[in-house]
C-alpha cells in the first residue's frame, strides 16, 4: 500500500511516509476503492474489473497478492482487464474530462 522502494530506485514521495500517513491514504483511498468494487461485484453477472493506471514502467495485471483486483476479481475467477492510459493523454484537466465523459458513456450501456 505505501511503497518506498521500486526496482532498487527510491520512491520520493513516500521515502518518509509513516503509519499515520499510511492510515490517511488506506482511508482517503483504499478502503472506499475496495468498498466500490465490492458493490460493482454484487451487481447480477458482474463479471470484469478493471484497473486504470497511467504511467507505469511495467504491465500490471492485477496479481498481486491481496491488493483489489485480486481480492474482487481473481479470486472469485471474475474475469479482468487492465487498461493503462498514457500520461500524455491525461496531462491536462481536459483530457481527463475527456476520457472520464467516454468511460461514462461507455457505462451508461451496462
Amino acid at each position: 500500500m505505501l511503497m518506498k522502494l521500486y526496482d532498487s530506485t527510491i520512491i520520493r514521495a513516500t521515502r518518509h511516509a509513516d503509519g499515520t500517513e499510511q492510515g490517511r491514504r488506506l482511508d482517503a483511498y483504499d478502503r472506499p476503492y475496495n468498498q466500490a468494487l465490492t458493490q460493482l461485484a454484487a451487481w447480477p453477472d458482474a463479471a470484469i474489473l478493471s484497473p486504470v493506471t497511467s504511467g507505469l514502467p511495467i504491465r500490471y495485471l492485477g496479481d498481486l497478492p491481496d491488493d483489489s483486483i485480486d481480492r474482487h476479481a481473481a479470486l472469485p475467477r471474475r474475469h479482468r482487464v487492465a487498461i493503462e492510459l498514457r500520461n500524455d493523454l491525461i496531462a491536462r484537466e481536459e483530457s481527463q474530462s475527456g476520457w472520464r465523459n467516454d468511460w461514462l458513456r461507455c457505462g451508461s450501456g451496462l
